[in-house]
């Protein structure tokens, strides 16, 4: 099944139109992307208030270092392979220090020795320096560093300097989705693939330049599709499942963060207060998109503000109840002790009563046709 088969495009049928389904896939630079050649271009697109923080000496060293227990090593010279453990020793301190431990793999007789530390890693803040001591150098308890090993040191120190002027690809990855989560909302289901109304369509084509402009400097690294989406009822049912199911489960994900941070918070009240302005802030923010979407398709979506009032009434009940709060701090610690999942686990539903109110067509029609002759 197409991911478009729910999709109708008409030609010329601009009083039924809802908006556009967008889809992109995005593929790691070789080249690397400088965060001076994006920045440009994102406020030549009119999205500067999307530019990620410039990249820092330590973010560039924890990434040079990122290949360095990747993959399994053969040493072709004693014919053993051989795993490369990164053990993190201190990331916020100057310097950050990491030790690399070996541990050599007996696959015919499937058993492997304890690893042994053979060189430590260390990163100087102030000079931005890479220091590497290898074998006793590091220190007694360390054994000899193969040349395998120095290799793949020396291979992160070269690849510092290049990382230091690269904007990495999470912050790229972040920029994409900040974007579209203001322009829309992803279509349930159906993996980088968002519905994207009338109303925001300005926001992604400003992103469709980035993406133009990240193309011409590397092939193929943003590849987006868009079509327009055209209302009949099977189209407006679809996309306001869509809405409304994306709607719920931001509305879930708030909440379920809110009470992670009161159960472990010393000043409940304090704690309390600042969830809460951080829900309204982020439902007033679901709300606009929903109400937009009401605007277009004629049909309310009263399931998202039930969700609402049972999300506010659900998080001031567990701000005032300690006993809630110790259940949910005994909960979390089994789960991170490998425990048993419980069976289930309270969440917003989206299976609520379908709403019977209705938004009067010609306003809808009159919004949709106002924006786009705008």
């Amino acid at each position: 099944m197409s991911i478009w088969d729910n999709v109708t495009g008409v030609e010329n049928a601009e009083s039924n139109y809802i908006g556009k389904r967008f889809a992109y896939a995005r593929k790691e630079s070789k080249k690397g992307i400088r965060y001076d050649f994006l920045i440009p271009i994102l406020n030549e697109a009119g999205l500067d208030n999307y530019a990620p923080n410039p990249p820092t000496p330590a973010d560039a060293f924890r990434r040079a270092c990122q290949d360095i227990p990747k993959r399994y090593v053969h040493d072709k010279e004693s014919g053993r392979k051989y795993k490369i453990n990164m053990i993190l020793i201190d990331e916020s301190a100057d310097p950050i220090i990491r030790n690399l431990q070996l541990t050599e793999i007996d696959k015919q007789n499937r058993t492997s020795t304890d690893g042994k530390l053979v060189a430590q890693i260390k990163f100087f803040r102030d000079s931005e320096a890479i220091v590497a001591y290898h074998g006793y150098q590091a220190g007694y308890e360390f054994d000899t560093c193969p040349d395998f090993v120095c290799d793949r040191i020396q291979a992160a120190i070269e690849r510092f300097r290049k990382e230091r002027d690269l904007v990495s690809e999470m912050q790229i990855h972040n920029i994409i989705q900040k974007i579209l989560q203001d322009a829309g909302n992803p279509v349930n289901r159906i993996l980088s693939t968002w519905n994207i109304p009338v109303t925001r369509e300005e926001l992604l084509d400003r992103l469709l330049r980035v993406a133009e402009r990240l193309n011409e400097y590397e092939e193929g690294i943003f590849v987006t599709d868009t079509l327009p989406v055209i209302r009949t009822p099977e189209v407006t049912s679809k996309v306001k499942a869509d809405a409304v199911i994306y709607a719920v489960d931001k509305l879930n994900s708030l909440y379920k963060k809110a009470k992670d941070d009161i159960s472990v918070s010393t000043d409940v009240e304090k704690t309390t207060l600042r969830v809460k302005g951080q829900l309204k802030q982020e439902a007033e923010k679901v709300m606009s998109l929903v109400e937009e979407y009401e605007s277009i398709l004629g049909e309310a979506m009263d399931e998202v503000r039930q969700a609402r009032e049972i999300t506010e009434s659900k998080l001031k009940e567990f701000a005032d109840s300690p006993e809630q709060q110790m259940r949910h701090r005994e909960t979390k610690r089994r789960l991170r002790s490998g425990g048993n999942k419980p069976a289930a686990v309270e969440a917003i539903s989206e299976e609520v009563e379908k709403p019977v109110r209705r938004i009067k067509g010609m306003q809808a029609q009159a919004q949709v046709q106002a924006s786009l002759a705008m």
